[in-house]
């Protein structure tokens, strides 16, 4: 029986998510001025169009490409410097010795990835990455769609694939796709709560039991 564990990214593999809290506020001001900006306090789990499309809901008339750049500008600093998530490294080498296959799941730009993945010693175990900024032919999680063909390049049936994720968009993805679905809190924001999940764990590292579970 083939069995598959796949990872969101951001706030899952690496704590960056309170990285990209600072940088988004001066990412939000230098692209659509302080008014805008100030409206854009929440936006935890939203990719960039849906940034983007909130921003022209309070009046902007810039161009989405102003946001990417200054998004990609920004992220050299947030993927070289935020935490890789401790424990990540034991349960992906978990993984790997129980025969499971791993993939990535992420709204980022696999060119920030990349860059991330490569401070890990086992990034060689994720066998496929979807890059939902990169794949435009799949719809932005809550969209199943991301999953699904994850699924389906590594030719696992969804009941015995297993998705970690750190938000409730990631979360509706994941459940959507009808894999079990282990919400991570160990990055999480203050205040933020996580719901919908078949499973919640505190730490990446508890999932290593888990895991244990499905050998």
């Amino acid at each position: 029986m083939k069995k598959a564990c796949i990872f969101d990214f951001d706030g899952v593999i690496i704590d960056n998510e309170r990285f990209w809290e600072i940088h988004k506020k001066k990412i939000y001001q230098e692209v659509y001025g302080l008014e805008i900006a100030t409206k854009l306090n929440k936006t935890l789990g939203l990719n960039m169009d849906a940034i983007h499309e909130t921003a022209k809901l309070y009046g902007t008339t810039v161009s989405a490409k102003m946001l990417y750049d200054a998004c990609d500008r920004h992220a050299k600093h947030v993927y070289t410097d935020a935490p890789i998530t401790p424990g990540v490294d034991i349960l992906i080498d978990t993984l790997i010795d129980s025969d499971f296959s791993l993939a990535i799941v992420s709204a980022s730009p696999k060119s920030w990835i990349d860059i991330a993945l490569s401070r890990l010693h086992n990034h060689y175990g994720f066998q496929h990455i979807i890059s939902l900024q990169d794949r435009v032919d799949l719809a932005h999680k809550p969209a199943a769609d991301g999953y699904i063909e994850a699924m389906k390049i590594l030719g696992v049936d969804r009941k015995h694939t297993i998705i970690i994720e750190d938000s409730n968009t990631g979360v509706l993805s994941a459940k959507a796709a009808g894999a079990y679905t282990i919400g991570l809190r160990q990055n999480n924001i203050d205040g933020y709560q996580l719901i919908g999940a078949d499973k919640y764990v505190d730490k990446i590292i508890e999932v290593v039991k888990i895991v244990k579970l499905w050998i």
